[in-house]
């Protein structure tokens, strides 16, 4: 699976809530734009810890992440979790 089907599944998880604004659409874009440029497409090679996700993109970023990425990482490992247990 790659990390492209893993958003598919986390963009359709928030369009069954039925969210007010894309803040968290365009958070999760950035998200998986950076982990595609550190770990690559294929989620078998993502950290198991979504803590290694936050900090590294934390370090990137220059500051800490802020509600909507923290979400956007959360419900990527929720489905991450799901399709891939290690």
């Amino acid at each position: 699976m790659t990390i492209d089907n893993l958003k598919a599944l986390v963009v359709s998880e928030y369009d069954n809530r039925a969210l007010k604004s894309n803040v968290r659409y365009k958070a999760l874009d950035k998200i998986v734009e950076f982990v595609k440029s550190k770990y690559g497409v294929d989620i078998a090679m993502l950290p198991s810890d979504k803590i290694v996700i936050k900090l590294a993109y934390e370090e990137y970023k220059g500051c800490e992440l802020n509600g909507a990425e923290s979400s956007a990482v959360n419900e990527l490992y929720n489905h991450f979790k799901n399709v891939c247990p290690h």
